[in-house]
């Protein structure tokens, strides 16, 4: 089984998700020093150091051979600061609120067999109003 891993950070994910028997394929992260840590823990995956909102969803799978329809499962944790319960400051201006769209746009184009997004519960009050 395959996975697509989305603000993968150091691939904390990636290596829960390897133990039940996914492999992941294709990465990203817009944190160098995270991405470096995620290519030295899974080796075999190709990792994209970008921030997501400059990547063309169109060119990020076809530029990796990936096909719609053929991963099984989009994996990722789109930023939470601004919607958890602990920040300092929950704000809907927070630009960081804004990224689980980009999340969901790949997802679009990707059309696995199965997403998982990580977050705080916070988002799906917040995203309603964001969407």
């Amino acid at each position: 089984m395959t996975v697509v891993d989305l603000f993968s950070g150091a691939g904390g994910l990636s290596c829960g998700l390897e133990l039940a028997g996914f492999k992941p394929i294709l990465a990203n992260e817009i944190n160098k020093v995270y991405a470096n840590t995620y290519k030295n823990n899974h080796p075999d995956t190709i990792v994209v150091v970008e921030d997501i909102r400059n990547i063309s969803e169109t060119e990020f799978l076809e530029n990796h051979g990936i096909k719609p329809g053929t991963v099984d499962l989009l994996a990722g944790g789109p930023p939470c600061q601004g919607f958890s319960v602990n920040a300092p400051i929950r704000s809907l201006d927070d630009p960081r609120n804004h990224l689980f769209k980009e999340f969901l746009r790949i997802a679009s184009k990707l059309l696995p067999k199965a997403i998982v997004i990580e977050n705080v519960l916070e988002l799906f009050r917040l995203a309603k109003e964001l969407l």
